[in-house]
């Protein structure tokens, strides 16, 4: 059944202008398609394996996170601080924002092919694909711009702020993300961690009446370690960790695709079992 409520989309028959909502009645009249109860099972298990192997890989991101968090709390948060003081971030690591092209243009946006990252995608993973692309054209002729792979990225605006997320190649992101640019000194690994452990004082930070919100600059301010030496040390230490929790999303993303493209075929009997 929970598949079957997933393919059949009852958000899609929702109404409401201030809230969107589904009554009572709707969800009562809604049509149910129960194909006989052995091929139910199939299909069931078919699905299942897939969120399975989805679970499974959270599940080891999530360990392996746990991991590299650890060891930068250990080195950089409980350790005393005798070989290394804390500096501004923006002294040592280059940061940039972004930009929304003219949806007045729509041009910008059909056919794009450049991955354009808002702030309600940042879910603290690595992100490859993106809702929306946009053009060449629509990044010269706006304030996006194009930030290299593994900029780490932190959402400024509303609901969002303090959210996070790192991209795994080239791409642009709009006027309400902050980006860290990696570099030699502060490699990713550090800024990604450091991000995250930042989030609860990102969000303790924002202020404003209409919308809660973090500056560019205030991101600036955040110190971070200033021996080179000792975070190119963690970097050896937790890059393998890291480069195989990139190999399992994209594999997460890879079976999720896989999963909702195959349920509306099994549930409309397209591909027979």
């Amino acid at each position: 059944m929970p598949y079957f409520l997933k393919w059949a989309q009852l958000l899609n028959l929702a109404c409401g202008a201030a809230q969107q909502n589904l009554s009572v009645g709707v969800i009562g009249d809604f049509p149910i398609f129960l194909p006989p109860l052995d091929e139910q099972k199939r299909i069931a298990s078919i699905l299942s394996s897939l969120d399975d192997k989805i679970d499974l890989l959270n599940r080891e991101n999530a360990t392996l996170e746990a991991m590299a968090e650890t060891l930068f709390r250990q080195w950089f948060i409980e350790e005393a601080k005798e070989d290394w003081e804390e500096i501004p971030l923006g002294d040592v690591v280059k940061t940039t924002s972004g930009g929304t092209p003219s949806r007045k243009c729509t041009e910008y946006y059909n056919d794009g092919t450049i991955s354009w990252v808002k702030s309600k995608e940042l879910q603290g993973a690595f992100i490859y694909s993106t809702e929306e692309l946009i053009t060449e054209d629509a990044v010269v002729h706006s304030s996006a711009k194009i930030l290299p792979e593994k900029s780490v990225l932190i959402a400024m605006y509303g609901a969002t702020v303090g959210e996070y997320g790192i991209i795994s190649r080239a791409m642009t992101c709009n006027q309400a993300v902050c980006a860290l640019i990696p570099n030699d000194n502060y490699p990713y690994t550090y800024l990604l961690v450091w991000t995250a452990l930042m989030k609860e004082d990102f969000i303790n930070l924002a202020c404003g009446a209409a919308q809660q919100n973090i500056s560019q600059d205030l991101i600036k301010q955040q110190t971070v370690c200033s021996n080179t030496d000792k975070i190119g040390l963690y970097d050896k230490q937790v890059r393998a960790l890291f480069e195989k929790m990139e190999c399992n999303q994209k594999q997460i993303m890879l079976l999720q695709k896989q999963r909702d493209i195959l349920l509306p075929k099994l549930m409309s009997n397209e591909i027979s079992l």
